[in-house]
């Protein structure tokens, strides 16, 4: 767990997420890659959490992102940009950067096949025990 502070409020907008595809890797069918359209309205903010073992890839295709990764500072990521999550980065902000207009970006996951067959979808986003009460009412 990292030691920087955590922006999240489960007062503030939840984001939207749409699977956007999922395939088996031709040449390693060990690995699927998922992609996962993220919607952040503005003011959004994601609650605290991990990819558990996907390595992911996100995008900004819309607005700007501020995400915080472990013990870094906080890196607002423009239209264009994108940024890196090793397997078990702790995802302490993943926020829309502005309060007024919406923020989209792509994420796309590698992770082991056999993980995601057995364990579904949900395991490519894992919110911390201490924000997961919260993060289910955000998203209701």
């Amino acid at each position: 767990m990292s030691t920087k502070a955590i922006t999240w409020d489960k007062s503030r907008p939840a984001s939207a997420r749409s699977p956007t595809f999922r395939y088996l890797l031709a040449d390693n069918p060990t690995l699927t890659v998922v992609g996962v359209l993220v919607t952040l309205p503005p003011n959004a903010s994601v609650a605290p959490h991990c990819h558990g073992t996907a390595s992911v890839i996100g995008y900004v295709m819309e607005g700007s992102v501020l995400n915080g990764m472990n013990d870094s500072e906080a890196v607002v990521h423009k239209v264009g940009e994108s940024w890196y999550e090793a397997p078990g980065c702790f995802h302490r902000i993943n926020d829309n950067a502005s309060q007024t207009e919406k923020a989209v970006f792509h994420a796309t996951f590698v992770i082991r096949t056999e993980i995601l067959e057995k364990e579904g979808m949900e395991v490519l986003v894992q919110f911390e025990p201490e924000y997961l009460e919260g993060a289910m009412e955000q998203m209701q």
